[in-house]
């Protein structure tokens, strides 16, 4: 594993710098005793601010470029704060991407597109340019001590992108002109291939397979097949994807990770860099509002994020926006709207953290950098391996010195469910047992475990349980 992480889309910017809603929620999503101890962070580089096309102020970010090759560095201070203060809580790596190329570079001047049939709001022949412009961000951020580990130049090719927030679609051919001209900028600045990203798919389905309505909505150009169609130009490849829509427990949520499996290279580090739920869900009953901020879910989340590690294999894993302020089920915390007539929250607002956050700190507060995952059996007491991905799942992981063993189970069930801790070649070793759970009045708090390993243990119904095993040598 690499990292377990959120974004600062869309109100991060809006949290004023070091005020106390700010550190309030910093610390929440950062801090690994009192919040999730998130270990990445992915950071927007704005195109611009307008709203010709955007009506939501926030779904606009300012750009660092004032002309080409002139920069303010002090722009977007209030998501650099946040930055900076998450570095301080022991940040470890940073991904820049972009949702648009600057408004200059645009066809329109805009940073979303028109309904025409164009395969791209980039203007012609500026793939150069703005590789350039994003080779600079990174250049920055770099000689400024982010711990940037990747850039991902293009969000969601596939989508049209109209209205309502930046974004830019790219046919294949596009994707592959912008991501070979990164590729040659960073390489110019001496910064290593290995932190290109690519394509940050918004369909699961579009990494094995063209898309057909992008097909038809932009002159019949190519788009999606990405597996296929984007290595050759990206060589030893982080190849990202978001599991939008691709959640569904009775067909998609196992079989679109099995079939991303099967087409992925070995050389390959393939990286989950978005999620929140796009749909109602049964299992949210228990929230009050669209937020859906109890275990519902929590356990919605605990399962995806189970499906992509374990089936996928993916290794690292991001939610969508780290602070909300919608009524919609897309943030690990929630702070109020901004203060009428402003664009900034007020300063000592309230931070309202979702079962999401501490279902995250069950992962990210353990799971380190270079962990790697291992083979799992959610054995109950009579010995027997459930697969019900309704009612208790599994994904294990060991640390680089291998003497730590992490298990995390979701227990989906409204029954708590007994299970085995066992350790293959390990009977009767004496090792340190700790255990972490989030359920409806728990989070992420720690619980007294008694008894060796083998034991039979009790996970509690709606829950997420994390053992961490030391001196499993």
């Amino acid at each position: 594993m690499e990292s377990f992480g959120a974004s600062d889309c869309w109100v991060v910017p809006a949290l004023p710098a070091d005020s106390p809603v700010a550190r309030a929620a910093a610390t929440l999503l950062f801090d690994v005793r009192r919040g999730a101890g998130l270990s990445c962070w992915r950071v927007n580089i704005g195109a611009g601010k307008q709203r010709v096309s955007i009506d939501d102020p926030l779904r606009s970010r300012e750009c660092f470029e004032l002309a080409p090759g002139i920069y303010d560095w002090s722009a977007d201070a209030n998501a650099q704060s946040i930055l900076r203060r998450a570095m301080e809580l022991g940040l470890a790596s940073v991904v820049l991407f972009s949702n648009s190329p600057p408004m200059r570079l645009t066809r329109n001047g805009l940073t979303n597109c028109d309904d025409d049939q164009s395969t791209t709001n980039l203007t012609p022949d500026a793939a150069q340019a703005f590789a350039r412009f994003l080779a600079d961000v990174a250049q920055h951020f770099v000689e400024a001590g982010v711990p940037v580990t990747a850039l991902s130049p293009i969000n969601e090719p596939q989508w049209r992108w109209l209205g309502g927030q930046e974004g830019c679609r790219y046919a294949n051919a596009d994707v592959i002109q912008v991501v070979t001209a990164t590729r040659e900028a960073l390489s110019a600045r001496g910064l290593g291939n290995e932190m290109l990203a690519t394509p940050d798919s918004g369909s699961l389905p579009d990494m094995w397979q063209l898309n057909a309505n992008a097909d038809e909505a932009a002159g019949g150009a190519a788009y999606g097949d990405y597996a296929h169609a984007l290595p050759g130009c990206v060589g030893e490849a982080l190849i990202t994807y978001h599991s939008y829509w691709s959640d569904d427990i009775d067909s998609t949520l196992v079989q679109h990770r099995a079939r991303l499996a099967q087409c992925v290279s070995a050389s390959w580090r393939l990286w989950q860099t978005e999620y929140c739920a796009m749909t109602d869900d049964p299992e949210d009953a228990d929230c009050d509002d669209k937020r859906a901020l109890g275990m519902g879910g929590g356990l919605r989340l605990s399962r995806i994020m189970w499906a992509d590690l374990a089936i996928a294999g993916a290794c690292s894993w991001s939610w969508w926006l780290g602070v909300s302020c919608y009524n919609f089920a897309d943030g690990l915390v929630y702070v109020p709207s901004p203060v009428s007539g402003t664009e900034c929250v007020a300063p000592d607002a309230p931070v309202t953290p979702s079962k999401r956050l501490w279902v995250m700190a069950q992962y990210a507060r353990f799971v380190r950098s270079g962990y790697t995952r291992v083979a799992v059996s959610a054995q109950d007491g009579a010995g027997g391996i459930t697969a019900d991905i309704r009612l208790v799942m599994a994904v294990a992981f060991i640390s680089p010195d291998g003497r730590t063993l992490v298990v995390v189970y979701t227990n989906a069930g409204d029954c708590a469910a007994v299970r085995q801790l066992r350790v293959e070649g390990m009977e009767g070793t004496a090792v340190a047992i700790q255990c972490w759970v989030t359920d409806a009045t728990r989070d992420c708090q720690p619980e007294v475990v008694r008894g060796p390993l083998n034991e039979v243990f009790t996970l509690p119904p709606r829950s997420v349980v994390t053992f961490v095993l030391t001196g499993v040598t």
